[in-house]
């Protein structure tokens, strides 16, 4: 009889901890798929921004800050050199930091590109010439987005 008593006692114990196992299991896709007629909002996640924007209005000299970003460079397929490089971007506000704005990804993407590439075309002896750097920057900034729209500044180049 005791034996008894325990096997049901274990076995509403089972049963009680598949139930709370089952209601920590979240709901399947198709369980919140939209009705007929109705749309599914896309959930947009806040990613933080490449750049910080100097908020200088029209006319004024404003600064837009770069998020750091790291550089592998290749020479010959093998790795040379790991470059970490934070810029600035020196423009009057309004229509020049909006175009510059929005050219950051290309921006990124051609650096990277050229870098990855070139830029052991920049390190000569072992050490990082910054001047070269940064007019091969430049030159990729006029081609980007246009000759005068803005100047780079080097914030931080760490060659690795």
């Amino acid at each position: 009889m005791i034996q008894r008593r325990w096997r049901m006692g274990m076995v509403q114990a089972l049963a009680v901890a598949i139930v709370v196992a089952l209601a920590a299991v979240p709901a399947p896709v198709w369980a919140s798929a939209p009705k007929d007629g109705e749309q599914k909002k896309p959930k947009v996640s806040a990613a933080p921004p490449a750049f910080k924007r100097s908020g200088a209005s029209s006319g004024e000299v404003g600064f837009l800050k770069l998020n750091p970003f790291t550089v592998t460079v290749l020479d010959e397929r093998k790795v040379t050199a790991r470059l970490v490089i934070a810029l600035d971007f020196e423009t009057t506000g309004g229509e020049r930091e909006d175009k510059i704005v929005a050219a950051i990804p290309r921006l990124q993407s051609n650096y990277v590109e050229y870098l990855t590439r070139n830029g052991g075309a920049t390190i000569k002896g072992g050490k990082l010439q910054v001047d070269l750097l940064k007019a091969q920057l430049q030159r990729i900034t006029d081609e980007t987005v246009g000759k005068g729209i803005g100047t780079v500044l080097i914030r931080e180049a760490l060659k690795h």
